[in-house]
C-alpha cells in the first residue's frame, strides 16, 4: 500500500521538473499596463502600436500597389536582462516584400528605440525566450484614400516561448542552445550536395537568386515548398533540393512539437 503513493510523488516531481523549463512563460511587463502580468494588455499595445505605424505610412506608394486587401505584420521580439530589445534576435515582418524592405526595418527601429520593458519569469541561457505577435489589418481602399481596419487575431499572446530548432540525424546529440548552427549547417551541406546546375540557364549564361520558404511541420517533414525568382527552372532546381529535404525531428515550442516556417535564399552563380 505505500508503494503507490511513493511512485505517484515521483512521477509528479518528474513531470514539475520537465515543466519548468518551459513554465511558468515569461513575462513582459510595460507601463502602459500599469507593470502587471496582462498578456491580453500586451498584446493589444503592440496591435495599436504598429495600427498607428502603417496608418503614418498610408501614403507611401507601395501600399496602393499590394496585390491581397489584407496586411499581416509577423513580430518576434528578444529581450535582454535590462528589458532592452536584442536587434540581432528579433524579427520583424510587415506586407509584401516592397512595402516590408522600406517599412519592415523602420518598424523594427520604431520598436527597439521605444520599447522598455521589464521581466518576470526570465529564463536562464541557453535558452531564450521569443515573444510573438501576429496581427492582421485590412486595407479598404476608397476612391480618394486608403484606411486600414483590425482584423481579429487569430492565436492570442501568452507569454514567451522557448523554441527548439528541428534537429537532422547529425544534430540529435548536440547540446542545448547549439540546435540552431547545426541545423543551419546541414541544411547548407545538403544545398551544396544536391545542386544542380539547370543546363538550360547555364547555356544561356542566366544567373540570379532563388528565394525558398518552406515549413517544416510537426511530425518533421518538409510542407508547403515556395519559390520565387526571376526564371522558372532556377527556381524548380531550388525546390527540387528542398523537396529532396529527409525527416527530421521537429522544432519544438515549450517542449512540444511544432512547425517552423523557413525562408532562405539559394544562389546560382556561374564561375
Amino acid at each position: 500500500m505505500r508503494l503507490i503513493p511513493l511512485i505517484f510523488l515521483l512521477a509528479c516531481f518528474c513531470v514539475h521538473a520537465q515543466n519548468s523549463r518551459f513554465f511558468p512563460q515569461e513575462q513582459l511587463l510595460i507601463p502602459a499596463c500599469n507593470n502587471q502580468e496582462d498578456p491580453d494588455c500586451v498584446e493589444n499595445f503592440f496591435q495599436e502600436k504598429v495600427y498607428d505605424f502603417l496608418n503614418d505610412s498610408l501614403h507611401y506608394d507601395a501600399f496602393s500597389k499590394f496585390k491581397k486587401d489584407t496586411l499581416k505584420t509577423y513580430i518576434t521580439l528578444v529581450f535582454n536582462d535590462d528589458g532592452k530589445m536584442e536587434n540581432d534576435l528579433s524579427f520583424v515582418s510587415v506586407g509584401e516584400k516592397e512595402f516590408n524592405t522600406e517599412k519592415g526595418p523602420e518598424l523594427k527601429t520604431l520598436l527597439s528605440d521605444t520599447l522598455k520593458v521589464k521581466l518576470i519569469n526570465r529564463k536562464p541561457l541557453p535558452d531564450i525566450s521569443e515573444h510573438a505577435f501576429r496581427f492582421s489589418y485590412r486595407i479598404v481602399k476608397d476612391t480618394n484614400a486608403l484606411r486600414l481596419t483590425k482584423l481579429p487575431i487569430k492565436e492570442n499572446y501568452t507569454g514567451g516561448y522557448i523554441e527548439e530548432f528541428p534537429r537532422f540525424t547529425d544534430c540529435k546529440e548536440v547540446a542545448r542552445g547549439e540546435e540552431k548552427s547545426c541545423f543551419q549547417q546541414q541544411l547548407f551541406n545538403h544545398i551544396r550536395n544536391n545542386f544542380q546546375y539547370p543546363k538550360s540557364a547555364s547555356g544561356e549564361g542566366a544567373q540570379g537568386t532563388v528565394y525558398v520558404t518552406f515549413t517544416i511541420n510537426e511530425k518533421g517533414r518538409v510542407t508547403n515548398i515556395q519559390t520565387r525568382g526571376r526564371r522558372a527552372d532556377l527556381e524548380f532546381e531550388a525546390g527540387r533540393i528542398i523537396r529532396m529535404l529527409p525527416p527530421v525531428e521537429p522544432g519544438k515550442r515549450n517542449g512540444k512539437p511544432a512547425e517552423k516556417v523557413f525562408s532562405i535564399p539559394i544562389g546560382f552563380r556561374l564561375n
